[in-house]
């Protein structure tokens, strides 16, 4: 999706809508974390997860929150971090495919110190399953067929 994405807003004709564009994630972004709120309380309520939300990971309101940040950062941060914006815009789906061993591996660090799920921890722990995951990944493009399960 952060590939598709990428393509799409490098077209010279969806540039002159940037400033509507960041309106729309802002809504959408605001939906998303609104929904998950919602749910998180409703399932407090109830008392039962039911594997929908427990930290928001699997749910639909995480995604459009993430694909709005995304697009947010692409169009803020595009002439200020060029480099390091599209080089994880490039590597989103080697990044999917990481993050859960990058995350799995830096678990017990996160056991040991009993962190609470906040929004803080959440940040950081997005952060450093990403740049864990573009760490593996630019190994693994330096190798010659491995570099291939990442290219999409």
């Amino acid at each position: 999706l952060g590939g598709v994405i990428y393509s799409y807003l490098q077209c010279e004709e969806i540039k002159q809508y940037y400033h509507i564009i960041k309106r729309i994630c802002i809504f959408i972004g605001s939906i998303g974390w609104g929904l998950l709120f919602f749910i998180n309380r409703f399932q407090n309520l109830v008392g039962d997860a039911n594997g929908i939300v427990i930290g928001g990971y699997y749910c639909i309101p995480t995604l459009m929150m993430c694909v709005t940040a995304f697009i947010w950062f692409e169009i803020i941060l595009k002439d200020r971090c060029n480099r390091g914006v599209t080089y994880i815009s490039k590597n989103t789906w080697g990044i999917y495919m990481l993050h859960m061993l990058v995350g799995t591996a830096v678990l017990k660090i996160q056991n040991i110190y009993n962190f609470r799920c906040g929004i803080a921890l959440n940040l950081v722990k997005s952060i450093w399953m990403i740049l864990g995951s573009l760490v593996i990944i630019c190994i693994a493009k330096k190798i010659p067929f491995v570099k291939k399960l990442f290219v999409f």
